[in-house]
């Protein structure tokens, strides 16, 4: 396995991805987002305003732990810290981000990095 590309932190631990794993991954407008947390289930969102700062990945079944760690995001269901810029020499920037619950995106290319699942999850900026 090679470089960091991308990190989350979750209450569990963090999660790395390398870049082989990663296919991309963008920065949209930005958004102000209240949280409440609950003492059962996961934290409810208030949007402020028409825009909202997302960022979907989408990662590579690179390796059999890849969709183990995917699993770990969506099973996380409260807000995590996502260092997105991890590879970049010298750069530590990170959101805190919670997974907008779409479930799972699962696309199949051909071609390029051969016959391997993508999986398109999008994350939603929740503080500042």
């Amino acid at each position: 396995m090679s470089e960091t590309a991308i990190k989350f932190t979750l209450t569990s631990g963090d999660v790395d991805f390398y870049k082989e794993e990663i296919l991309n991954h963008d920065d949209q407008p930005q958004q102000e987002i209240e949280i409440q947390r609950n003492q059962q289930g996961g934290p409810v969102l208030f949007f402020k305003g028409q825009s909202w700062n997302v960022m979907p990945i989408i990662f590579i079944e690179e390796w059999a732990s890849t969709r183990d760690k995917i699993q770990r995001l969506i099973d996380e269901e409260d807000e995590m810290t996502l260092y997105y810029a991890y590879a970049s020499a010298g750069v530590e920037k990170s959101l805190n981000v919670i997974l907008i619950p779409s479930g799972i995106k699962e696309v199949r290319f051909y071609g390029d990095r051969e016959a391997k699942n993508r999986h398109v999850l999008t994350f939603l900026e929740s503080s500042k």
